[in-house]
């Protein structure tokens, strides 16, 4: 059972997206009787840098800002206690009959398919020094290996990383596993058999899920394909590149010529796909479904490959 009634939600400074600020709205007007706090990255730092200095070479080493979000929740759980609750979750009623019946409360997600699902860091509560979260934070270092793909980053200090540990630890600990009938991503609720017959609508006011995870991935930048050619580049549409992947780039104002330099500068790298790898030479173009699950409404897949001399 959860004594430490605190509500724990991160973002980059104070000033909150609308989006994301009416989201929070809807969390905290569910849950009056909780103290909510807002985390920025300055507060996240501050954190490890007086709390965890040993941990502060690594926390500043992570190349995605992704890594920094995922590995301070741990931190803040065990710290604090409470509930972690991604900022882009819509709440439709009061949480606390989630969290009866364990020690750790850990949410499921699923992608790209409902049968695909993994343990979640988007929302977990746990009591204040809980050691499962103890564990967690005392081997990120140990965990981190690899740091330059989109997978890399889940396995390092995201979702995979948490179903580790979770399918590691689950017999020396109380785990409650919160099912997709209560906390679900908006993208799967049509694949869900006791939620695809309602709309959204009807969700919300009959109040059949507790949280909507609406997957904005800020951390999960896309552009639009530029409208002209590249001149040394081939520009192929609703196309991706398999394997290799050697760079990430998080897109700027000036995403392309930062792209560009890279793959000039690295005789490897041959293009970038639309969830930002520079790619290695050697892949194999295929094409990709526009329905995929990383991708974001109104971006198409596409990839920018450098033509060899």
């Amino acid at each position: 059972m959860l004594t430490n009634k605190i509500i724990h939600q991160t973002w980059k400074t104070n000033n909150i997206p609308k989006e994301y600020a009416d989201l929070a709205k809807s969390v905290k007007s569910h849950n009056p009787e909780y103290e909510y706090r807002l985390w920025t990255d300055e507060d996240n730092r501050n954190l490890i840098k007086k709390t965890y200095p040993w941990f502060l070479n690594t926390y500043d080493s992570y190349k995605h800002g992704i890594e920094r979000a995922d590995a301070i929740r741990y931190f803040i759980l065990y710290t604090y206690g409470g509930v972690y609750i991604d900022l882009d979750m819509e709440c439709l009623k009061p949480i606390d009959s989630l969290l009866v019946g364990g020690e750790i409360f850990l949410s499921l997600e699923a992608g790209p398919s409902i049968k695909n699902q993994v343990v979640s860091n988007a929302f977990m509560a746990a009591n204040q020094g809980n050691l499962f979260f103890y564990h967690i934070i005392s081997n990120l270092e140990s965990f981190k290996e690899e740091d330059i793909t989109f997978s890399d980053v889940f396995q390092n200090t995201g979702p995979d990383m948490v179903t580790e540990q979770y399918l590691q630890q689950r017999d020396k600990f109380k785990f409650r596993i919160i099912r997709l009938n209560e906390i679900c991503p908006k993208k799967m609720i049509n694949q869900h058999p006791k939620l695809k017959e309602f709309t959204l609508a009807e969700i919300r006011q009959q109040q059949r899920l507790y949280l909507i995870h609406h997957n904005t991935e800020s951390w999960n930048i896309q552009v639009k394909y530029p409208e002209t050619e590249i001149e040394g580049y081939q520009l192929y549409k609703l196309h991706d590149i398999n394997g290799y992947d050697i760079d990430y780039v998080e897109y700027t104002d000036d995403t392309y010529d930062k792209i560009i330099a890279k793959c000039n500068q690295n005789p490897q790298a041959i293009g970038f796909n639309y969830n930002g790898y520079i790619k290695g030479i050697g892949g194999k173009l295929e094409k990709v479904a526009s329905e995929n699950f990383w991708l974001k409404e109104g971006i198409e897949p596409w990839i920018c490959m450098k033509i060899k001399n």
